[in-house]
């Protein structure tokens, strides 16, 4: 998966989870689990690129000059 930024980023930290834990924290206090984290390589445009797997949520991590911005994603499992 290639991911693109209007403004290329200066680092890209990308974790991940199953999809299972979906809604299970929404009204606990216990702590989320830390994600495990996915190698993220740089494409020949230049974009950061991983490989998806499905039944996974995903949080971006993208740092710039100005700070810390987090997209975060879902991909189904099939």
């Amino acid at each position: 998966m290639e991911l693109q930024f209007d403004e290329k980023p200066e680092s890209v930290q990308l974790f991940s989870w199953n999809d299972s834990l979906l809604g299970q924290y929404r009204d606990s206090t216990e702590q989320i689990p830390e994600g495990t984290p996915v190698e993220v390589q740089e494409n020949e445009n230049g974009n950061p690129e991983f490989t998806a797997q499905p039944g996974c949520v995903y949080l971006v991590q993208g740092q710039w000059e100005n700070g810390t911005v987090d997209y975060g994603f879902r991909v189904p499992a099939e």
